[in-house]
């Protein structure tokens, strides 16, 4: 019975991730089979690190409390041999069906052979250490499976930009470096040396790969051959759902706790393990929602916290995480139809009467800002500006929509003769005022 529970909740999990994964390759989604089998495979992996233990041990390669030497311990016996594992079912699919028709797919499937690793190693530590730890193991160590491999993934998608590299060479670095990252996860929470702090100090590092993640996605959805202006990610929605499932999960671990153990004692203690474990979720399932989709783009991948801590107005300590904010779903459904532009003030406005559009274009200019182009079916009477194409700036900040999710945007005009740049800032147009788009 409890083998049984514990099997459900580690499924459970392996159902999160694979759904935020499907979720995320919104350009050319791949086949649910072919992201289940990939997972099955990779179910079978930590069996090839079981076998190749003893290979290991005979070397005397092991832990002996030594800094310098559970360190390499950790990166080379630990983490380079997982990864290797992991990452043997992805090419595999690669070899057999050609799975992989755009940069993210790289990461969809590593990831799904992660979580298959991670689901049979959850079954085995729900059996040793109890039911309590599910949803450490979903965010922590089944994310961080995910985050190393990828990191192999996305040396596939380099080279794939850059093929005059060596190949082997290139393959055996991305490699290393996703043993580094599990390494490091590993050591901290292994050394003696570190005990007392060696949690916050993983912690630490697995933000920072989670922030790393993020970019990696995000930069292999600009650079897909499928690209579409007219789709991007609900990131509200998105973010909707996986709390939605955190909290289904949160319930059925405590559940199997109160089938397999006396609740008073287990929770005793246990608020700041749900405080930290929630601040976690929060900050991850954000973080992990937020991408700002421009086509051939690539964001530098930088070592940093997926959050920053600011002062706000009243003098204390606000926490923003990283990542763009304004869900543009909003305003992106309109893309590509006729549209009517209100006055956001109807009071006070220069239009008179709702303006009559076309939305015919999404552009990216200075700092990949957000702009979009309509075409008025009447002219607008400014001599000195164009007359029936405008540009429509999505407001980002405060309040950003009207009922029914109608989204405001700043009407700019266009000077006659002016050639739309890349590097134009906002000023380079004419704020006519600010305007509410409605559905004809």
């Amino acid at each position: 019975m409890v083998f049984v529970l514990n099997s459900i909740g580690a499924f459970f999990i392996a159902f999160i991730w694979l759904y935020y994964l499907r979720r995320l390759d919104v350009f050319h989604p791949e086949k649910w089979w072919a992201l289940i089998a990939t997972f099955l495979i990779g179910m079978c992996t930590p069996y090839f690190v079981l076998v190749a233990g003893p290979y290991i041990d005979e070397t005397g390669f092991t832990l002996n409390g030594d800094i310098l030497n559970d360190f390499l311990y950790s990166v080379f016996g630990i983490g380079f041999v997982e990864e290797t594992a992991k990452i043997f079912p992805i090419l595999l699919m690669m070899g057999i069906i050609k799975i992989a028709d755009e940069p993210i797919d790289y990461i969809v499937f590593a990831s799904a052979s992660a979580i298959g690793f991670a689901t049979t190693e959850n079954i085995l530590y729900f059996q040793q250490y109890g039911s309590d730890i599910m949803i450490t193991r979903s965010l922590l160590s089944g994310l961080g499976h995910i985050l190393d491999t990828s990191i192999v993934a996305y040396g596939f998608v380099v080279y794939k930009f850059r093929p005059n590299i060596n190949p082997i060479l290139h393959f055996l670095f991305f490699l290393l470096m996703a043993a580094l990252t599990h390494g490091l996860y590993d050591f901290f929470l292994i050394n003696s040396s570190f005990e007392g702090i060696g949690f916050f100090l993983t912690l630490f590092c697995y933000f920072i790969f989670v922030e790393i993640w993020s970019t990696i996605n995000n930069n292999c959805l600009n650079n897909s051959p499928h690209f579409n202006k007219k789709i991007v990610i609900d990131s509200e929605k998105l973010q909707r759902e996986l709390f939605i499932l955190f909290g289904i999960l949160l319930a059925y671990q405590v559940f199997c706790v109160y089938l397999q153990e006396d609740l008073r004692l287990q929770f005793k203690g246990i608020p700041f393990d749900f405080v930290l474990m929630g601040i976690v979720a929060f900050i991850v399932v954000i973080r992990i929602s937020r991408f700002k989709l421009v086509p051939g783009r690539w964001i530098p991948v930088r070592i940093r916290l997926p959050f920053k801590i600011n002062n706000d107005e009243f003098g204390g300590l606000r926490l923003q995480v990283r990542g763009e904010s304004f869900n543009e779903i909003h305003i992106n459904q309109y893309l590509g139809k006729e549209v009517l532009l209100c006055a956001a003030n109807p009071f006070k406005t220069k239009l008179g009467k709702p303006l009559e559009a076309y939305i015919d274009d999404k552009l990216f200019l200075l700092y990949d800002t957000t702009y979009f182009q309509a075409r008025l079916k009447e002219p607008i009477p400014f001599s000195e500006y164009e007359n029936q194409v405008i540009l429509l700036k999505p407001k980002t900040g405060g309040i950003t929509s009207f009922r029914n999710n109608e989204p405001i945007a700043y009407l700019l005009l266009i000077k006659k003769d002016h050639i739309i740049s890349h590097q134009d800032p906002p000023k380079a147009f004419g704020l006519l005022e600010t305007i509410v788009i409605r559905e004809k």
